[in-house]
């Protein structure tokens, strides 16, 4: 049976008007926005294609606040805080809570780089006793393209490293990564555990992904994922499947629709059930004369109906940087105030990338592995949909974003064993894996 629950996500990339907004002390600032399609994490994407001197976006801070349905009025909750090294690479990012009239520390993640500007390190530590303590890191390798090679997640436990997991990760000419292998630490030596393999259409679309889990000294198929493009290389439709164990079975499709000018005007999910599909969610879209989405209006079908469940409202400054996120609930009509997230820039000069692709921005997962629950972050997910799956195929918990950028999971009542986090965002597909000891 699903568990349905819900979460919260944060938009990072936005400027902050604070004439009728909940305002931080921080200035806003008029810059041009960040774009690139290099297929590397989000803190490599800072200071990739290093060309023309070009004045960019580098996020300065992110504040959420929630509504406070009783008072009528918005009240703090988190920030993030990003720091910088002098290329524009990001060395910290700091996770603090609104605590009485002063922001708290509660977690950062550090990272270092090579002289080539690849990351070599992200270490996630907490906050203890007035100092960061560490807890996890993550060790990366590269080959003479920068394409990421390898990446090994260590625990720091007894004031030392110790290995818990490793993925190594191979590409074809085109630099699309075809296969990610996952090995797992046992008694002092590395199993596999997990295998995905990646196909591509001719203009270098992903559309297949294959899951695999080890057992029994073979390979078994668990899970694949089919995409089809239409000529302008946007997903029509995302198909998901489950393996039988003998063959692979339809569980859900989503299709995708868009206007004239390529924006994605709606997103509908539909489940597999007593061989035909069904209405499940749907997501109707809005966007502005610069194309800019002004509303995700998200809908649930009851069988009869589609009736309202979330809506997430932006807005926008005259360089298209999002100036806010306003996030609203219903349980059919009308609408009221949750969640809004404002974000603040500050100008940067580098040698030119404009902006980033939220296909290869890193999903972070911590503590893993965990005895009770996972706190799982991404840098930029919006109109995201959640499923934690065990290693038979079964989704145990879903969840739909509302706003925020991380959310936790609650594992202490699932047995121990591996268990797989996917996130869907309009056709993108984030996966991970989660150990519960």
């Amino acid at each position: 049976m699903k568990t349905i629950l819900f979460l919260s996500f944060t938009l990072l990339y936005c400027t902050v008007s604070m004439a009728q907004t909940p305002a931080d002390s921080h200035l806003q600032k008029n810059i041009t926005p960040p774009t690139t399609k290099n297929k590397v994490d989000f803190i490599h994407l800072i200071q990739q294609q290093k060309k023309a001197k070009t004045t960019v976006s580098l996020i300065d801070s992110s504040v959420v606040w929630q509504y406070d349905a009783t008072a009528l009025q918005w009240t703090r909750s988190t920030k993030t805080v990003y720091v910088y090294d002098a290329n524009n690479n990001l060395t910290n990012q700091i996770s603090q809570y609104w605590n009485v009239n002063t922001w708290d520390n509660n977690w950062q993640l550090a990272n270092t780089y090579d002289a080539q500007n690849n990351q070599t390190i992200m270490a996630e530590q907490t906050w203890s006793s007035g100092a960061w303590a560490d807890n996890y890191h993550y060790l990366f390798t590269y080959d003479a393209q920068h394409h990421q090679t390898s990446n090994t997640y260590q625990n720091f436990t007894a004031n030392a490293w110790v290995n818990n997991s490793k993925d190594t990760f191979m590409y074809d000419a085109h630099g699309n990564q075809i296969t990610d292998s996952t090995l797992t630490w046992s008694n002092g030596v590395w199993s596999n555990s997990v295998l995905q393999r990646y196909a591509y259409d001719l203009q270098n679309n992903q559309t297949q992904h294959v899951i695999q889990t080890w057992s029994m000294n073979t390979w078994v198929s668990w899970q694949e994922n089919v995409v089809s493009f239409n000529a302008n290389n946007q997903p029509i439709t995302n198909s998901s499947l489950s393996w039988s164990g003998s063959a692979w079975a339809i569980s859900y499709k989503d299709t995708f629709s868009y206007d004239a000018n390529q924006n994605e005007i709606n997103d509908l999910t539909l489940t597999w059930s007593s061989g035909t599909f069904t209405n499940s969610q749907q997501h109707n879209n809005s966007f502005d004369a610069n194309h800019n989405k002004t509303i995700d209006l998200e809908q649930t079908f009851t069988g009869t109906a589609w009736i309202n469940t979330l809506q997430h409202a932006y807005t926008y400054d005259a360089h298209n940087n999002q100036l806010s996120d306003v996030y609203q609930v219903s349980c059919g009509t009308p609408l009221t105030n949750s969640d809004s997230t404002f974000n603040y820039y500050r100008q940067a000069n580098t040698t030119g990338i404009s902006a980033v692709n939220n296909n290869y921005l890193p999903l972070i997962i911590y503590p893993n592995p965990t005895k009770q629950s996972v706190v799982i972050s991404q840098l930029s997910l919006v109109n995201a949909t959640i499923q934690l799956v065990n290693v038979n195929g079964q989704t145990i918990i879903e969840k739909q974003n509302q706003s925020g950028n991380q959310f936790t999971i609650d594992l202490s009542a699932q047995p121990s064993g591996i268990y797989f986090v996917e996130i869907n965002q309009q056709g993108n597909v984030w996966k991970g894996k989660v150990v519960r000891e």
